[in-house]
């Protein structure tokens, strides 16, 4: 949770300047880091369950 927030702040930053690309790539991140979290989930509750 903490990391959305960072990165709503740092968006307040530079407001403007390549800012359709860069809610492109933090939207992407933030997915990319999502299914990650998700990868991890799965993978701990598969060694967990019989």
């Amino acid at each position: 949770m903490w990391i959305l927030l960072a990165l709503n702040s740092t968006s307040h930053r530079h407001q403007g300047i390549n800012d359709e690309a860069d809610w492109t790539s933090r939207r992407f991140f933030v997915r990319t880091l999502w299914a990650s979290n998700l990868v991890a989930y799965a993978d701990l509750t598969s060694t967990t369950l019989p």
